[in-house]
């Protein structure tokens, strides 16, 4: 007899005795909700991911010196003068297809409890686990900009690219068991297609239909083609308020590093406390996955997708807040004041008298955000898109990223001394009025469920 045990979002859980059924009834409503175990391949799926994390970040830890610092630097030198985008829409999906266990089933756990093993909390834990497992690959930027620092950035740039082939290899030996779907046709062109159809009509999707579209060429897709388009459209209007957030949130890899340099390092180097953002995540998220959310489960109050994109978009708009009072304080040190290692004040060699260390609340915060509004919204795109689009609304949402870095480009005149404080303080707007928004904008859902409450103990969105 298989065995569960009770809740284990980030463990396979051990199994007892199954009662299975397609439908909790209304008797086995007072059961307490928990998650499966995994199959094997979303733990191949996850490592992975890790590797590709590892490569990335790995890359990225050691990139802002690298491209901002003079190769003669006294403090931090530099050295001037391949993207993920192709698999990342297609990963995350991927790994939550491997689990493919019913709907609902009533097992008893090996303490004698009866609880209802839940597809939506599995999936919630297969993407808490992928999360964490993201967050150990990020811990590369720590690994590599030490290494940078010791050694230049060849050894820096070739750990990432061994880990990197390394996954890849564990990828192509291990293909022929994972649960994928085949494509069918190419969804997003018919999907551009189709929109552009509803564009020319003042937005009326239901042009696109094969029935209603005046011209005479075939329309290569059916009314159910637009009826899931009509469904991702509406739950992607929450994607809209993302890059107002990412903006803000690759801050730590970028500005904060450059901040840093400016700071009292006590021999560390300045981009090494980049990996206290994927530490404080992988200690935190397993926190709030084994301890608060089943509480909030247990007293009938569920953690749902408003409540952490709220939580995790406020938590990004503090952390900037932070890091312009951290500003503030830098340029408020001797020596270099408002001009913090300025070539004309000692040469750039001396760095203002605050300790790098002051960082380390902004970095905790960001990783904070990060674990509630990134899962949410990873979550979110996979179990609001129809099967055929989960990958073409999962792309929706990480373009949000671009969308983000393009916003934060916007912001580039502050990003010199004095003016960095101001800097700070405009990306926070960004979160902090994307949180307010989520928590009192009604978004709709595909099924014309609000996406949003105005009561923090109704679950909404799941």
């Amino acid at each position: 007899m298989p065995a569960i045990s009770e809740h284990t979002s980030l463990l396979p859980s051990e199994h007892d005795e199954t009662e299975p059924t397609s439908t909790v009834r209304e008797s086995h409503a007072h059961l307490r909700k928990v998650a499966d175990s995994f199959p094997r391949s979303v733990w191949h799926i996850a490592t992975i991911e890790l590797c590709e994390r590892f490569a990335y970040f790995g890359i990225v830890g050691p990139m802002q010196n690298y491209m901002q610092n003079a190769m003669d630097d006294p403090l931090h030198p530099g050295g001037l003068g391949i993207g993920t985008g192709g698999i990342k829409t297609n990963v995350s999906s991927l790994i939550a297809e491997q689990y493919t266990g019913p709907r609902e089933t009533i097992r008893i756990t090996k303490f004698g409890e009866k609880v209802v093993v839940d597809r939506d909390h599995t999936i919630k834990s297969i993407f808490s686990m992928f999360f964490i497992f993201i967050n150990v690959g990020t811990l590369a930027a720590a690994a590599c900009t030490t290494i940078e620092q010791r050694y230049g950035f060849t050894l820096a740039f070739a750990l990432p690219t061994v880990i990197f082939i390394t996954g890849f290899t564990v990828l192509l030996r291990s293909k022929d068991g994972y649960i994928s779907r085949a494509p069918e046709s190419s969804i997003i062109l018919h999907a551009y297609r189709a929109f552009w159809i509803a564009i020319r009509h003042r937005g009326n999707l239901d042009y696109a239909r094969p029935s209603t579209e005046e011209s005479a060429q075939r329309i290569p897709w059916d009314n159910a083609f637009v009826d899931d388009l009509k469904q991702i459209s509406s739950a992607c209007k929450v994607f809209l308020l993302y890059p107002l957030y990412w903006a803000a949130c690759t801050q730590f890899v970028t500005n904060f590093v450059s901040q840093a340099g400016t700071m009292e390092a006590h021999g560390i180097p300045n981009d090494i406390l980049v990996f206290l953002d994927p530490v404080t995540a992988t200690v935190l998220l397993p926190f709030l996955d084994r301890v608060v959310f089943p509480y909030f489960e247990r007293i009938r109050k569920p953690i749902g997708y408003v409540h952490r994109m709220t939580a995790g978009f406020l938590f990004c708009g503090v952390a900037m807040l932070y890091a312009a009072f951290v500003q503030r304080k830098i340029y408020a040190a001797p020596p270099c004041y408002d001009h913090p290692r300025a070539r004309d004040c000692m040469g750039g060699a001396i760095p203002n008298a605050v300790s790098i260390y002051l960082q380390v609340p902004a970095y905790v915060l960001i990783a904070t955000s990060q674990i509630l509004a990134t899962v949410a919204g990873i979550e979110y795109a996979y179990t609001k898109a129809p099967a055929s689009m989960k990958s073409l609304v999962m792309a929706v949402y990480l373009t949000t990223t671009s969308v983000g870095a393009l916003l934060a480009m916007a912001v580039s005149p502050l990003t010199v001394d004095p003016k960095l404080v101001w800097m700070y303080i405009t990306l926070s707007l960004g979160p902090l009025i994307a949180g307010v928004t989520v928590w009192f904008v009604p978004f709709a859902g595909p099924d014309g469920e609000r996406a949003t409450t105005m009561d923090p103990g109704v679950e909404s969105l799941q």
